[in-house]
């Protein structure tokens, strides 16, 4: 192993100025510039619909004296302007409402305000609010790692691998004829919807973390953490969802797509991360199911066990408990219960951006790809070109880019996210394995969809912690 890899450990944010933006209302006849010119402070955060920030309105100060510092990219409505006219100025814009800024679906100036009061009032007051919610996230954690433990980072290409082997959500269709094919993103339709309660945030509790450096595996042994090179056989009799995702051939040229193989008898390799090898090789056996076989062992990394993440994620859990406490409260005012919900909303942005900071260690932007050279970028990035990020401008493509996250909060610590991951896939794989599987339509992340209510989903969903609340982690009944 390397010596000069990361070491995380417990880091004070002490000296970082806490962000506090000025929130103005999205409106496309007032010129950016103007905003711009008489904001007085270095963040402006606009409240408006995603329409309503176009390109050609984020680009308008370019003409009035304005330049974009750094490298940008429209999809996240965030640019920074600069003004090298005298007095020199430098200002954030980000847009309010966006699906990974603070307040997704917010749109009113005055409730965004409200609501960053609410979350303020209850942030630790010694660890600072950054930009983003990744960003403040990932403060919190440097405060909040456990006491007197350090945790390397991985060798570059470990952490590279581990990452292109953890894919994020499981998205499948199981009856397609129930699926509206318009649009693979628009719910199945006359089905009822099981969903995780905030599931990523129950997974950081769990004594299933990689820690350590890791070591070469003999073998596979349940419940140690790491991932593994196998070639696993499908029993002959199995007649259920599959359990282990593979890499495969969309059919679209250099195109392959996440699949989970469920043909009985099947024979496939794959590198497969614990949580659900595990479920495989041994949890299906709670299900009276038969256990899938490991043909052959190749390869892998095991590591020690134990719980990083737990002390941040019961901060964010505990900060968005009380703010839920006061949207269900009969005594709240209705504009104060809509501000507590847009603030615990941005608590669950803090964990969930959080987690895929740690995974990618990377920002994305735009850059320039000339017409000459565009079909070479095609050839090279075509899962990149299927995407809606690609734009024809003159000369050429506006595509997306990838950077290196090198700032000092950075953590990049692609086998915790990973596990985070699989742990989540292998919950929902285990409430598909409750369910006659004729009755499943659809998973599509830590979501389920059936043809009719699943008396075992509904049991769990009623399952209380020792406060008496219902249960993170465990399925709700949403239609």
């Amino acid at each position: 192993m390397t010596d000069n890899r990361k070491v995380i450990s417990r880091r004070p944010m002490t000296g970082i100025a806490t962000l506090w933006p000025e929130f103005i209302e999205l409106d496309p006849a007032r010129p950016l510039s103007s905003l711009l010119a008489k904001n007085n402070g270095d963040k402006l955060f606009l409240c408006g619909s995603l329409d309503a920030m176009t390109r050609e309105y984020m680009l308008e100060p370019l003409d009035n004296g304005w330049e974009i510092e750094g490298t940008f990219v429209f999809k996240h409505r965030t640019a920074i302007y600069y003004n090298r006219m005298p007095p020199t100025k430098r200002v954030t814009v980000k847009l309010t409402s966006h699906r990974e800024s603070w307040f997704p679906g917010c749109e009113d100036a005055g409730v965004a305000f409200h609501a960053w009061t609410a979350f303020a009032s209850e942030w630790p007051k010694d660890v600072p609010i950054l930009s983003t919610p990744a960003a403040t996230g990932k403060a919190l954690l440097w405060e909040n790692f456990p006491k007197g433990q350090s945790f390397p980072a991985l060798p570059d290409d470990l952490a590279r691998s581990i990452r292109a082997w953890s894919p994020q959500h499981r998205i499948q269709a199981l009856q397609r004829y129930l699926v509206d094919l318009e649009s693979e993103g628009i719910e199945p339709k006359d089905c009822i919807q099981y969903d995780g309660r905030w599931m990523y945030a129950a997974m950081c509790g769990l004594d299933r973390f990689p820690i350590g450096e890791p070591r070469h595996a003999e073998g596979f042994t349940p419940y140690v953490p790491g991932w593994y090179d196998v070639t696993i056989r499908i029993p002959e009799t199995w007649a259920h969802v599959g359990l282990i995702p593979i890499l495969e051939d969309t059919g679209t040229a250099g195109v392959r797509a996440w699949r989970y193989p469920s043909e009985p008898g099947r024979v496939f390799r794959a590198w497969v991360a614990e949580p659900e090898l595990t479920l495989a090789i041994e949890g299906v056996k709670k299900f009276d199911l038969p256990a899938w076989e490991i043909m052959d062992f190749h390869d892998g990394y095991c590591f020690e066990k134990g719980r990083p993440l737990v002390n941040w994620a019961q901060t964010l859990i505990e900060m968005r408990h009380r703010m839920q406490e006061v949207v269900d409260s009969y005594g709240a005012t209705p504009d104060t219960r809509t501000a507590y919900r847009f603030a615990a909303a941005a608590v669950r942005q803090i964990l969930n951006h959080t987690i895929g900071a740690i995974h990618k260690n990377e920002y994305q932007r735009e850059t320039f790809i000339s017409d000459d050279n565009f079909r070479i970028w095609r050839r090279e990035n075509p899962r990149l070109a299927q995407g809606e990020d690609v734009l024809r401008v003159e000369g050429g493509y506006m595509v997306p880019c990838f950077v290196a996250d090198n700032s000092p909060l950075s953590i990049f610590m692609p086998h915790w996210s990973g596990t985070i991951y699989s742990l989540a896939r292998a919950r929902v794989a285990e409430w598909a394995l409750l369910c006659d599987p004729s009755t499943l339509v659809k998973i599509h992340g830590d979501a389920i969809y059936s043809t009719i209510e699943q008396l075992e989903l509904d049991k769990l969903g009623d399952q209380r912690d020792k406060e008496g609340d219902l249960r993170l982690g465990q399925p709700r009944r949403k239609s």
